[in-house]
């Protein structure tokens, strides 16, 4: 079975969401309110904003990511960790004369309707050794606008490395809503844990309303996107996209404690981006 189109109909892989209700049918009794990394996790929170009547008021659109592990054919795409689509003649960004880690990067292109017009076509950001912009350090956090064309990339020996792995892969598309005004509506649900998560999209989207806590965006800014913190979802089937087999509980590269099956921002936060009125790029923190 394969969770995705095949060929996809958008610039990411794109996720087949009557597939992915398919697989997980039988778990339709025992769902929670999930911070989004699997497809599981998405189907839990979909199902259950029907089930609950959460989708209501005003839905302000978002694609939102479940992951594949690994390193994909194309630079372009939505991903952490790895390769960047980086071009080889730009000098790599430094900190106090050290060179920063690749974190993650968002390419904008399938979601342009929700963002507007933008600087580049996709935003890369990059970190010092210690994540130091998680506990508020603005100079531990690097972004860069890149547009995409032909030039030579640079290649994966030349891209330092963590000291510390994490999570290394790439972002499947799933176009869907967030809805700010069910929230107080899943405060007051019963027998659902983690109701207050399904309004908001708790997880990596472009789009929609940052999630976990509120984040001040400044006048005449708007919000960009969330890349949340990844930890695939135990004991069901396709825990990655790319991996049918589950993962258990365990600290190893076969259970979703292990070192390259995570990225955790803080306490299960997230990191929002928003676009500044001077075409500067913000950023804050949220908590889980």
């Amino acid at each position: 079975m394969s969770l995705t189109f095949f060929p996809s109909p958008r610039a990411h892989p794109a996720l087949n969401f009557e597939a992915v209700q398919e697989a997980f049918v039988a778990h339709a009794s025992s769902l929670e309110g999930q911070w989004i990394t699997s497809a599981f996790d998405l189907y839990s929170v979909e199902t259950l904003r029907d089930r609950l009547g959460l989708r209501n008021g005003r839905a302000v659109p978002a694609d939102v990511f479940v992951w594949g592990q690994g390193e994909p054919k194309d630079r372009t795409l939505t991903k952490v960790g790895g390769l960047p689509y980086w071009v080889a003649e730009t000098p790599w960004p430094e900190k106090d004369g050290k060179p920063l880690l690749f974190l993650a990067q968002f390419n904008f292109k399938d979601s342009e309707d929700l963002v507007g017009d933008l600087p580049g076509e996709m935003l890369l950001i990059f970190t010092d050794e210690g994540f130091t912009w998680m506990s508020g350090e603005p100079s531990g956090l690097h972004l860069e606008w890149v547009r995409i064309g032909t030039k030579r990339l640079t290649v994966d020996r030349l891209v330092p490395k963590p000291k510390v792995h994490f999570f290394k892969g790439y972002g499947i598309i799933h176009r869907s809503a967030d809805y700010p005004e069910a929230e107080e509506a899943a405060r007051g649900a019963t027998g659902v844990a983690q109701a207050r998560n399904l309004p908001l999209l708790h997880g990596t989207k472009i789009g929609g309303v940052p999630a976990g806590g509120r984040v001040k965006i400044p006048k005449g800014g708007r919000f960009l996107a969330q890349l949340g913190s990844i930890q695939a979802a135990s004991g069901v089937d396709y825990p990655w996209v790319n991996r049918p087999r589950p993962l258990g509980l365990t600290f190893d590269a076969n259970g979703i404690h292990g070192e390259t099956n995570q990225l955790m921002i803080g306490d299960m936060g997230s990191l929002s981006l928003f676009l500044k009125a001077d075409g500067s790029v913000g950023w804050e923190v949220g908590s889980g």
